[in-house]
Formats: C-alpha cells, sequence, structure tokens
C-alpha cells in the first residue's frame, strides 16, 4: 500500500493498494481519495479494478476484469 496524506492542506490523502492470488494470477488494485473538510463527515472515493483470467479470485463474480468505485462516509460518535 502507498499512501500520502496532507495533500491539499490537511483535507486530502490518497491511498493506491492491491490484493493478489499468485496462484492463479488474478489481483485488485483500488485508488482512494479520503476527504475530510471541516464541517462535513468525512468520505472517501475510490475506484477499483478487478484483473486477470476469467473465472479466477478476483474476476469469478463479474465473469471477466472489470471495474467499479464507489463513496464511503464516515460517521464516528
Amino acid at each position: 500500500e502507498l499512501t500520502g496524506v496532507n495533500l491539499i492542506r490537511t483535507t486530502t490523502a490518497v491511498s493506491l493498494y492491491g490484493f493478489a492470488n499468485l496462484a492463479d494470477g488474478s489481483f485488485s488494485t483500488t485508488l482512494q481519495f479520503t476527504i475530510d473538510l471541516p464541517g462535513v463527515l468525512p468520505f472517501t472515493v475510490y475506484g477499483r479494478y478487478y484483473g486477470g483470467r476469467e473465472d479466477r479470485e478476483f474476476t469469478r463474480a463479474f465473469g471477466g476484469q472489470a471495474t467499479g468505485g464507489g463513496i464511503r462516509v464516515r460517521a464516528d460518535f
């Protein structure tokens, strides 16, 4: 995992990480940006790529290579 913090003042961090199955050659990589603005709940925007041959650990659920993404919102009490 590679992570950079305090990229835009102290409000933004970026991470690039991945997982791989060396036995079947499939993998998943993720690029995410975490943003923590004053007065707003912290949130993370991410994009993910699933690669390798079809019908492997990281490609089986999608029928082959695929991309995905989303937004996560975090609230701590």
